[in-house]
């Protein structure tokens, strides 16, 4: 993909000097070893950089994706007068990117965000709890979990829907069962926006993913986290869609390119994000 990109601009842009990549895991401090990219297959570590800088005959730069959907956010969309705010990203997972006074907050090993790991209370008995006693945000929240449950249901009225965009749909439309699925989500979002608000106060967050920037979810979500949360941030949906984490690679290779070409010429210069 990279090499077809280049062939089709590189006349136009010139030679291509950096590579950013986004990729669903916990980066850690090396910036080349990757951990619990379950969405990859994969629970690590495992180094992920190197066969690409084989691969391609330039620097090459990694970063969670939803850290750099953040970055993305923070340089093109609705978080760029915003210093402390959060990006939440749920679709096939969920994650949380959090930029405090305009830089990324990694964490001690790199996994600063990930509320997909945000235990649960077990209401439910032992036998009928899905993550067998540890439950977490996760098992609830995600774009499959909810596919899993209309699955699941023994009586769903009418059409079964297959995708969580049709999910949606059936809610807008009135269907109950969808409905209430719908609710419960926004549900689980609004307390992954108050876990992060108790411990980090952003002034923003922002919801992006293919199920959370779902136009629906986004009262229900604004209403929870008011309940919750005793100085409600800011709740929007993303301007930039899914190229949210796209546009955060290209700050991360822009920034590494900037400085590799005005350092050689003795400049300094002060990186996007």
């Amino acid at each position: 993909m990279i090499t077809d990109a280049v062939e089709a601009v590189g006349g136009q842009y010139g030679p291509l000097r950096h590579v950013g990549v986004s990729a669903p895991g916990v980066i850690h401090a090396d910036g080349r070893t990757m951990s619990i990219a379950h969405n990859l297959g994969d629970d690590g570590p495992f180094d992920l950089l190197t066969p690409l800088e084989q691969a391609v005959p330039v620097p090459v730069a990694l970063d969670n994706n939803v850290n750099l959907a953040a970055l993305g956010e923070r340089w093109r969309g609705l978080a760029r007068d915003v210093p402390t705010f959060a990006f939440l990203a749920v679709g096939a997972g969920i994650g949380m990117g959090l930029v405090y006074q305009g830089e990324i907050v990694r964490g001690a090993h790199g996994a600063a965000g990930e509320v997909a790991y945000l235990p649960l209370p077990p209401n439910l008995p032992p036998a009928q709890r899905s993550g067998h006693g540890q439950e977490r945000l996760a098992n609830e929240a995600s774009g499959y979990r909810m596919l899993a449950q209309v699955r699941a249901s023994p009586d769903w009225p009418g059409t079964r829907p297959e995708t969580v965009a049709e999910l949606f749909a059936q809610a807008e439309a009135g269907v109950p069962a969808a409905r209430d699925l719908v609710e419960a989500e926004g549900r689980h979002v609004a307390l992954a926006v108050a876990s992060a608000c108790a411990v980090f106060d952003p002034e923003l967050v922002v919801l992006g993913g293919g199920v959370g920037s779902n136009p629906m979810l986004l009262p229900m979500v604004r209403e929870a986290v008011a309940a919750l949360v005793p100085f409600p941030p800011r709740v929007e949906t993303s301007a930039l869609g899914g190229d949210a984490s796209l546009t955060g690679a290209l700050v991360l290779a822009l920034d590494a390119a900037r400085v590799e070409l005005l350092g050689a010429l003795g400049f300094n210069f002060p990186v996007l994000r």
